[in-house]
C-alpha cells in the first residue's frame, strides 16, 4: 500500500494487530503501487508462501519486485487529482507533479 493512502495501512496495521490473537504472522508493506502493481506483488508473495519461503526470503522478493514495476496511467481529465489535492487546479500550473 502507497503512503498515499495511510488511511488505509494504519487501518490493515490495527487489523494486523487484532489477527496476532489468532497467532498469525501478519506483515504489512508499503507496496508503493496500486492495480495491477498490487496485484503483481501479491500473487508472488502468495506464491512464494505456497512453497514454503521463509518470511525474509518473501519480502527480499517484494522489495526487488517493487524495484521492477513500472506503471503509467492516462487520464480522461485532472478533476479528481485536483480535488484530492494532488496537484493545483488545471490550467493553473503547467506541469504535473510526480505522484
Amino acid at each position: 500500500m502507497s503512503p498515499v493512502n495511510s488511511a488505509a495501512l494504519t487501518v490493515q496495521r490495527c487489523r494486523a494487530k487484532n489477527w496476532l490473537t489468532l497467532k498469525t504472522n501478519i506483515t504489512v508493506i508499503d507496496s508503493e503501487s496500486v492495480t495491477v502493481g498490487l496485484g503483481i506483488i501479491s500473487i508472488s508473495a502468495a506464491r512464494l508462501s505456497l512453497l514454503n519461503e521463509s518470511l525474509n526470503g518473501i519480502l527480499e522478493d517484494i522489495k526487488q519486485t517493487k524495484m521492477n514495476i513500472h506503471l503509467l496511467g492516462v487520464l480522461d481529465t485532472l478533476k479528481y487529482l485536483a480535488l484530492g489535492g494532488r496537484i493545483a487546479e488545471p490550467g493553473r500550473c503547467s506541469a504535473v507533479s510526480s505522484m
